[in-house]
C-alpha cells in the first residue's frame, strides 16, 4: 500500500477518482450486443403478437361454434318437447303405438 506521501502530487487526483471508465471499444461492443438483444426481443415479441392474434381469432371462432351448438341443442330439445306434447295430446296415437303384452302361446296359436 502506498501512503499519500509516497505518491507523486500529480497522481493524487487519479487515486481519488475511483476505478477508470471502460475503454471506448469495450463500450461500443457492449452497446452492439445490447442492440442485437433488443432486436431479437422485438422480433420475438412481434411473432408472439402474431401468434396471440391467431389464437384470439381461433377462440372467437370456437365461441361462435359453441353458441351454434348450444342453439342447435336447444332447438332439438324444444322439438322433442313439442313432440311429447303432441303425443300426450292425442291419446289415439298413444293407443296405436303401445303394444299389449303378449304371451308365448299367443304367438303360436292363431
Amino acid at each position: 500500500m502506498f501512503s499519500s506521501l509516497s505518491v507523486p502530487t500529480a497522481c493524487r487526483p487519479l487515486l481519488n477518482q475511483g476505478p477508470r471508465p471502460p475503454d471506448l471499444k469495450v463500450v461500443r461492443k457492449d452497446l452492439a450486443e445490447i442492440g442485437d438483444r433488443v432486436s431479437t426481443l422485438e422480433e420475438n415479441a412481434s411473432s408472439r403478437d402474431e401468434e396471440l392474434e391467431i389464437l384470439q381469432q381461433e377462440v372467437i371462432h370456437l365461441k361462435g361454434h359453441h353458441v351454434d351448438l348450444q342453439a342447435h341443442a336447444e332447438d332439438h330439445e324444444n322439438s322433442s318437447r313439442r313432440n311429447d306434447v303432441t303425443y300426450d295430446a292425442h291419446p289415439r296415437l298413444q293407443r296405436e303405438t303401445t303394444l299389449a303384452p303378449m304371451s308365448k302361446r299367443s304367438l303360436f296359436t292363431s
